[in-house]
């Protein structure tokens, strides 16, 4: 038997070293790092996006008769892009300080450039007006001045008019200030001139004032654009990160290596002690024969007795953890039911009270009424009425009745919130929720918004980037809780910031046959301790009496079921983003 033993033994010695060897061989990891190449993407995309941004705003300066829509449609996606720079692994992974200082200069010219265009774009607009109107203007004046023979005047703003015609060709502060100056002296005789003059000439000075006083700003403005080296920024960005991500692969490649060598020569140590101790094994053999039947015996008896202690211990340890979780899951939902039921008694404490106050008074009022009806005299009678009013004044008081609408609101306060820990149990207990079908998720999106709405604040807006994407196989009704969740959880986290300018943005997109569903909100963030926990039954960061900790576990609970899975991606103080994603099935032909 031994002899057999020390066959095997070796046989599998060399099979073990020979797979061991060619998994190592087989594994040696190729770097494909996604997460680099989108970024390179990202930044080259904004670099695109940048230059044709500044061709639209030079073309719209340079034809007067041109509206904005093309600079305008430029900033959604270049702020998008801008956004998804700044939450990368760019911005907050462990690359050094002088790339992401890098970044950070290459975001901040690009929203530096986003308020030059609104500036030239609020510039240009009011000089488009005047540069309309001037002319008209100028011709309406001067024929009304000629009609009065008014021939100085008329000469005057035909002057003031080709002089602001030239600032516009060739604009200078020296003429700039000559041109107001003698504008402003307009103006002050203005009301000198009869009303039919008066209007027209006040016409005339409004526009070409517009026109002396924003042109060099405007120039300014769109210098300011054409100027701004952000390509150039954003080349030197691309070629460091490329020579950090070239020598972080190259250090990675040689620890990998390294590793590779030294994990294949314990597989050829291991297979020389293998074989070895198999040779000793079939020399001894004969020696331990005779022993052999009494060491099997005394192993077999440790083996069990071994066993047996394990198997307790597992017992006891599997016991010891279903029995903190059971009293993890009884204490948070005692102390979610506890507080709502604590002060439903004692407003039914006051209510009874209240009651008992009520009957006294009822009581004396009868009795009040029957006596009045056997007294003449009227000082008893006004004595009586007396006492029965202080009697009303003090039920009153101590009755409360003035609390008792502000009690009742309360107390259907706390049944809602006994109902809502009964609700989130049976949703996460629950196995069989609703029918299952094809449904379109942008409509479970609309229907989850309309259901989270009043969790939204007023300073919170909502933005929807929602994609045509293929039918969903499963529970839309389950679908929409975990919308509903996740929505009002990315609302509460807005809220707990206190901030005016809450982001609330919702994505669908159609990713290598996945639909991918995206919530992102700027608020509080998430840190990695509680992000650690997020998703396990009853674990809640929320004041008592405003989550029962389920939220989250219901939703990739559902989630799983439908066969997706739950992404997060979380930057504490700026916001988070999580993502589900749903497999596509074929739809059968009906």
């Amino acid at each position: 038997m031994k002899k057999i033993s020390s066959i095997f033994l070796l046989v599998g010695a060399i099979a073990f070293s020979g797979a061991l060897g060619f998994y190592l061989v087989k594994t040696m990891p190729v770097q494909q790092d996604i997460a680099f190449a989108d970024n390179i993407e990202n930044i080259q995309k904004l670099q695109t996006l940048d230059a044709a941004w500044s061709l639209a705003a030079l073309y719209t300066y340079s034809t007067p008769n041109s509206d904005f829509d093309e600079v305008a449609a430029y900033l959604p996606r270049v702020r998008e892009l801008r956004e998804t720079l700044s939450i990368s692994d760019l911005a907050t992974g462990d690359v050094p300080d002088t790339l992401k200082n890098k970044l950070m200069r290459f975001l901040l010219m690009i929203e530096s450039k986003e308020e030059s265009i609104e500036h030239f774009k609020s510039n240009f607009a009011v000089m488009r007006n005047s540069l309309k109107f001037l002319p008209l203007a100028s011709r309406a004046l001067n024929v009304k001045l000629r009609k009065m023979d008014d021939e100085k005047h008329a000469a005057s703003i035909n002057d003031l008019y080709e002089r602001t015609n030239a600032f516009l060709q060739r604009p200078d502060e020296g003429t700039r200030e000559s041109l107001l100056m003698d504008l402003n002296k307009k103006d002050e005789v203005l009301m000198e001139f009869p009303e039919s003059i008066a209007n027209p000439l006040g016409n005339f000075i409004s526009h070409a004032r517009v026109l002396v006083e924003r042109k060099i700003q405007l120039d300014s403005s769109i210098e300011r654009v054409v100027n701004l080296k952000t390509n150039k920024i954003g080349d030197e960005l691309i070629t460091q990160y490329k020579a950090y991500y070239t020598d972080a692969l190259a250090t990675q490649y040689d620890e990998q290596f390294i590793h590779f060598i030294f994990s294949l020569i314990a597989a050829l140590l291991l297979a020389i002690a293998a074989i070895t101790g198999a040779v000793m094994l079939f020399r001894q053999s004969q020696e331990f024969t005779e022993k052999l039947e009494q060491g099997i015996a005394e192993k077999t008896e440790a083996y069990e007795h071994a066993s047996a202690e394990a198997s307790g211990s597992m017992v006891d340890k599997n016991l010891d953890q279903s029995m903190e979780g059971m009293g993890r899951m009884v204490a948070t939902v005692a102390h979610e039911i506890n507080t709502p039921l604590g002060y439903l008694g004692s407003n039914l404490q006051v209510l009874h009270n209240g009651m008992e106050k009520m009957q006294a008074l009822m009581n004396e009022f009868f009795t009040l009424k029957n006596d009045l009806g056997r007294m003449d005299n009227s000082d008893q009678i006004s004595a009586r009425i007396d006492n029965f009013s202080i009697l009303v004044q003090n039920t009153q008081d101590e009755a409360m009745l003035d609390e008792l609408p502000e009690i009742v609101d309360d107390m259907e306060g706390g049944i809602e919130q006994i109902q809502h820990v009964i609700k989130d149990l049976g949703d996460f207990s629950r196995k069989d929720r609703s029918d299952e079908d094809w449904f379109d998720i942008k409509q479970c999106v609309e229907s989850a918004l309309k259901m989270a709405k009043k969790e939204i604040t007023s300073g919170t807006k909502v933005q929807l980037d929602l994609k045509d994407v293929p039918e969903i196989f499963g529970s839309p009704a389950e679908m929409n809780q975990v919308l509903i969740n996740l929505i009002n959880n990315a609302a509460h986290a807005i809220e707990s910031t206190g901030r005016t300018d809450g982001l609330i943005k919702i994505r669908t997109s159609l990713e290598k046959e996945q639909v991918m569903i995206s919530i992102m909100d700027n608020g509080e963030g998430i840190d990695d301790e509680t992000r650690r926990k997020i998703f396990e039954p009853f674990f809640t960061t929320k004041d008592v009496g405003k989550g029962t900790g389920l939220g989250l576990a219901i939703v990739r609970r559902i989630v799983t079921k439908h066969g997706g899975k739950v992404l997060l991606k979380s930057i504490p103080g700026k916001g988070t983003n999580f993502v589900f994603v749903l497999p596509v099935k074929k739809k059968p032909q009906e």
